[in-house]
């Protein structure tokens, strides 16, 4: 499941010493079943990046074909 969104909320549980992290979610998710009882999950967050259009790799490779 690879999702967008924003930073909500960090906290730090006292009792436990563990940092929780809260997010605001972009997109509609029905499907918990996938996550809700997984021990353990590989979570990475980073800053959000639009991705080239094939038109714009193109033009990107025609460019440094000439430079060449």
């Amino acid at each position: 499941m690879k999702l967008t969104g924003k930073l909500a909320d960090i906290s730090k549980d006292f009792i436990t010493n563990k940092l929780k992290i809260t997010f605001f979610i972009n997109q509609q998710v029905d499907d918990f079943e996938e996550i809700e009882n997984v021990e353990l999950l590989d979570i990475e967050a980073k800053k959000h990046r639009n991705k080239r259009s094939l038109d714009a790799n193109r033009l990107l490779l025609a460019i440094a074909w000439q430079t060449c």
